[in-house]
């Protein structure tokens, strides 16, 4: 699988399909290269669960510098507590073929080593590894063999409340085994759709298959976040109201003092000629007063300029709901139009399932009636 892994270079950090803020759950055989994208990824935990003792040394190497990667030497089975995989002179070969049928397809392979594994179920590896509901997983299975059984176990435990992005890397076929056997079906009774099926490779495919409820759930948050923008912008338009009233009343109140102030002063300019220590004390109390109203004047206007700074800051923040209201409501055509495409596909993986059925109901009544003439 090295060769046709590499073929998973085409995904950028930003776009490829592991590209999580919690779990990457990766069952089968992982090379440098795609090992090298779960480090870059913005995943909080990487587990990988391989049989091959050798690939998985190299991975282990890499865990004692990245707290984030773990390791585990198993086989995801139900049937037994240990199983054997077979090393054999080319790696290529190394699994759980016995050498008989290894050797019967390519005679020159030599049987190397056996070693004795562990299994374990699907539902006990997903209790080990822990998924937070509130983040975003994600479940590669990279060996054609247990991949069938993989999701199988998987589609019957999986927790409601945490559904992880599923990808298999496989043969060309994959799609059309997955679904021959019912796994699709089963993926899609709990709330899965493929989203993609991506051939890497002259004979290596990539299918990805997400929640549908993530869509629900975008439509769910732009509605909330329209809401929110409605909410905000009575609030700034009630504020901008109450602002324009408040500086009106602050005008007319400083016009009203400033001009009582200025009768004042002519007054008392008018009494100077005349005036006695008596009327020079009420000056100075005039005085003071005057200064005060304008000390007052001063922190109104202080007042004004903060109320013009709010509101310039009520301003932008509706900016910002506005521009993240509008990437929403893109976000939402774009899954809808990809909703649309899905179903579309659906349909014609499920015309091809019916027709895989119809040429095997054929062969059966072929092979009765053959028996038959016998």
């Amino acid at each position: 699988m090295d060769q046709r892994s590499q073929e998973l270079g085409v995904f950028s950090s930003e776009s490829a399909p592991w590209d999580v803020d919690g779990t990457i759950l990766h069952v089968g055989s992982v090379d440098e290269r795609l090992l090298s994208g779960y480090l870059s990824s913005t995943a909080t935990q990487i587990y990988v669960v391989d049989a091959d003792p050798l690939a998985l040394q190299s991975v282990e190497d890499k865990a004692q510098r990245d707290k984030r990667l773990e390791t585990s030497h198993r086989v995801i089975s139900s049937d037994h507590e240990w199983t054997t995989f077979y090393i054999y002179s080319q790696t290529a070969h190394n699994g759980l073929q016995p050498p008989q049928e290894v050797q019967k397809r390519y005679p020159g392979v030599q049987l190397v080593k056996e070693v004795d594994v562990e299994t374990c179920s699907v539902e006990s590896l997903l209790e080990q590894v822990a998924m937070s509901e509130a983040e975003t997983h994600c479940l590669v299975v990279n060996s054609v063999h247990i991949a069938n059984q993989v999701l199988m176990q998987f589609g019957g435990v999986v927790s409601s409340n945490v559904r992880p992005r599923l990808v298999v890397l496989g043969n060309l076929d994959i799609a059309e085994q997955l679904g021959r056997n019912g796994t699709l079906r089963l993926l899609y009774s709990r709330g899965y759709s493929i989203t993609e099926v991506l051939s890497l490779h002259e004979d290596f495919t990539l299918l990805m298959a997400q929640p549908t409820s993530q869509i629900k759930e975008l439509s769910d948050r732009l509605r909330e976040s329209q809401g929110e923008r409605d909410e905000c912008r009575e609030k700034f338009e009630d504020a901008k109201q109450k602002f324009r009233e408040r500086l009106a009343e602050l005008e007319a109140q400083q016009q009203i003092e400033l001009a009582e102030a200025k009768n004042r002063w002519d007054q008392q300019q008018r009494r100077d000629k005349s005036q006695t220590k008596e009327e020079v004390r009420l000056r100075d109390e005039q005085d003071s007063q005057l200064a005060e109203l304008r000390d007052d004047l001063v922190k109104a206007q202080e007042q004004l300029a903060s109320s013009s700074q709010e509101l310039e800051e009520a301003d932008q923040r509706m900016q910002k709901i506005a521009k993240r209201n509008t990437a929403l409501r893109t976000e939402n055509q774009l899954l809808k139009a990809e909703e649309e495409e899905l179903k579309k596909r659906q349909k014609t993986l499920d015309a091809e399932i019916l027709k895989v059925e119809v040429q095997l109901q054929m062969l059966k009544e072929l092979l009765v009636k053959a028996r038959d003439d016998d």
